[in-house]
């Protein structure tokens, strides 16, 4: 894409590839741009389901590159590792304190990273959507509401990214989705229709198949 823009002029001004260039502003003609060019490496991360904000890649472009999958880490590996997780992107984001994970917490939170394995079966999501909710539970949630937390987390983080999965229709999602929650969590389908009735509604509005109604 970048050689196909400077081919159609003799020289350019060149003010984004400063690690290639190594200097702004240079004006060269084009085969000093191209022999410059090969020396370029771009190193990018892609979230192909966050269709709601991103393009997919045509064939054209995707074999320019080389795509290297990055898989979820072992439940077990996130579990006993999830406070150190969560304190590493507090220092990212530049803020002081330290996240920890109460007694009356814990179970709550396993069960909601259990479930995000289950939901492999639907839609692979990434570590960072995980911690998105975890620490929303965690600050939060308390005893009195654990429930409605994991329910508002998974609504605001999880429900956009299920956007046109590929599934039988809604209804079967739906299902799918109670299933692996009433098995996470330990309770039955009924109680999670109704523990997490705003997760399951904003599933059904972001999906294609909005044909099922709660």
């Amino acid at each position: 894409c970048i050689r196909d823009r400077v081919e159609r002029r003799d020289e350019i001004s060149i003010k984004c590839l400063e690690p290639a260039i190594r200097s702004f502003d240079v004006k060269m003609d084009i085969n000093e741009i191209l022999r410059r060019l090969k020396r370029l490496r771009i190193i990018a991360t892609m979230n192909l389901y966050d269709r709601a904000l991103l393009f997919r890649l045509g064939d054209a472009l995707k074999r320019r590159f080389a795509e290297v999958p990055l898989y979820l880490p072992s439940k077990n590996e996130v579990l006993s590792n999830l406070e150190a997780l969560l304190n590493e992107r507090l220092r990212e984001r530049g803020e002081t304190g330290e996240i920890e994970i109460s007694d009356d917490q814990r179970p709550y939170v396993e069960g909601l990273v259990d479930f995000f394995y289950r939901l492999r079966e639907v839609r692979e999501l990434g570590v960072a959507v995980m911690l998105d909710c975890v620490e929303y539970v965690v600050r939060f949630g308390d005893s009195s509401n654990y429930f409605t937390t994991i329910d508002d987390a998974l609504s605001i983080f999880v429900a956009p990214l299920l956007e046109r999965v590929e599934a039988v229709g809604i209804e079967q999602l739906i299902d799918d989705l109670t299933e692996m929650l009433a098995q996470s969590f330990g309770i039955g389908k009924d109680e999670v229709r109704e523990k997490f009735r705003n997760f399951l509604k904003e599933v059904q509005r972001f999906s294609l198949f909005s044909t099922f109604t709660l």
